[in-house]
């Protein structure tokens, strides 16, 4: 079963603020899904984000 994260539980995960992942989500810079006027992240898509941002800031391909 897949794992959703909310925004404070992305926060976390990233050690960022609420903030940055709002201005994200507003920005539309992170994939994001709207669940029951929730917003939820999906684990294996964040993780694949994070691998192409990681890819594009050291131009490294694995």
């Amino acid at each position: 079963m897949e794992t959703y994260l909310t925004v404070e539980e992305l926060a976390a995960y990233f050690k960022f603020t609420v903030q940055t992942i709002r201005r994200w989500i507003l920005n539309r810079e992170v994939p994001f899904h709207k669940i029951n006027n929730s917003i939820r992240f999906r684990l294996s898509e964040i993780e694949t984000w994070v691998e192409k941002k990681r890819c594009l800031v050291t131009g490294k391909r694995e």
